[in-house]
């Protein structure tokens, strides 16, 4: 049988988990917590943004409709009250530091890459 990766979990593979617990655990994020850990909650939210839902209902209701493949994520399904619950009780500060790590990983590769761009722009103008 053939395995075949989706866009979405190729994004996730992007994010280190061990990086992603150091910052969780700096921020204490999953103190205390039983079932709906940081990573659940950060899939959960990618997955939001990027299928444009626009209100916490429709966000599990998508991600309710794909149980099957939460186990594929690293992931369990959650309740909606568990996720608003989460959302409000957590430190942005995770988040926010999750994004400062990608950016300065994404300016490294941009500046190896940086040659190679110019030389693909120019031939295009």
């Amino acid at each position: 049988m053939e395995y075949y990766t989706t866009i979405f979990g190729q994004m996730i593979h992007l994010i280190s988990r061990l990086d992603f617990k150091s910052i969780v655990n700096k921020h204490h994020g999953d103190h205390r917590i039983r079932s709906f850990s940081c990573w659940d909650q950060f899939v959960f939210l990618l997955f939001s943004q990027l299928s444009k839902r626009e209100s916490l209902h429709e966000t599990m209701i998508s991600v309710n409709s794909m149980q099957s493949k939460l186990c594929h994520l690293g992931c369990k399904s959650v309740r909606r009250s568990t996720f608003s619950d989460a959302n409000n009780k957590r430190p942005y500060q995770i988040y926010q530091d999750l994004f400062y790590q990608l950016l300065e990983r994404t300016r490294k590769i941009a500046l190896r890459h940086k040659k190679w761009f110019i030389t693909i722009m120019n031939t295009f103008s």
